[in-house]
């Protein structure tokens, strides 16, 4: 299973920030609280990957920087991708990362937009 989480961020602090370092953070957080969620009778933990992509070279106070976010999961056992047990676990961790992660991040603030 393949879920992309896309956003468009703009930094919160003006001043001389090492992005990369809190970028990494940011993977960090969203693989712990994936991990930390992840029902592991549905998905194989050892097996999720999660990519985040969010160019740090571009990233100045005035203007959102695009960040994008792909978690690619296993199934274990024969549910189909539509079953409601996964639909319903898939749909809270998702919630989960956003609330969790992005919303309550220190240095972005994320939009569903550019503008």
């Amino acid at each position: 299973m393949y879920i992309t989480i896309s956003a468009w961020g703009k930094p919160n602090i003006d001043g001389e920030i090492n992005y990369s370092d809190v970028i990494r953070k940011l993977n960090k957080q969203i693989k712990s609280k994936l991990f930390d969620n992840l029902n592991q009778t549905l998905f194989e933990p050892s097996r999720s990957i999660v990519d985040l992509d969010m160019r740090n070279s571009g990233i100045s106070f005035d203007k959102k920087s695009y960040m994008n976010c792909e978690i690619t999961l296993f199934k274990l056992n024969n549910f189909k991708i539509q079953d409601k047990k996964i639909k319903e676990h898939i749909t809270e961790i998702i919630s989960s990362i956003i609330e969790s992660v992005f919303d309550e991040s220190e240095y972005f603030e994320f939009h569903k937009t550019k503008k």
